[in-house]
Order: C-alpha cells, then structure tokens, then sequence
C-alpha cells in the first residue's frame, strides 16, 4: 500500500526549482557555444550534460506528478474517513 510523506512532494519539487533555473540560464548559454567554435569536445560534452539534465527533469516532474496524484487521493480518503465518524455520531 502506498505510504504518503509529506515532506517527500516538498524535496522532489527542490530539484525542479533548481532545473528550471539552470535551463533558464541555458539560452544565455548560447554564447559559450559559440565561443567555443572549433571545439567540438566541449560543445559535444555541454550539450550532453544538457540533455543528461533535461531528462533527469522530466523524471522528477513525472515523479512530482505521481506524488501530487497521491496525496490529492489522500486527502480525499481521508475526507470519506473524517465523514464516516460525523455521519456515526
């Protein structure tokens, strides 16, 4: 069965922040790409630790997702639960 921890949705939300902001700053990375013509190793190695870091961003989200779906179900269960000891009083 599925145990919720709040703090859990908290800390995966963390890394999101941080990756937005990192990909954010990547347009303005546009420039160090260009300034590195005729280096094709460090352009290769950017756009790889730049693809390695997207992807690792649409796990989390997906991961933030799931956790947001569970803790809604959560509170709705616990909505019914709470409701059931009003009803019997």
């Amino acid at each position: 069965m599925f145990q919720f921890e709040p703090t859990s949705l908290e800390t995966r939300s963390e890394p999101i922040d941080g990756a937005d902001e990192f990909l954010g700053r990547a347009n303005k990375g546009t420039a160090v790409i260009v300034s590195t013509r005729g280096r094709p190793d460090i352009v290769q190695s950017l756009v790889k630790q730049l693809g390695e870091q997207e992807t690792r961003l649409d796990v989390v989200r997906k991961e933030l997702a799931t956790l947001e779906a569970a803790r809604q179900k959560a509170q709705a269960d616990l909505a019914v639960f709470i409701e059931g000891f009003s009803g019997a009083s």
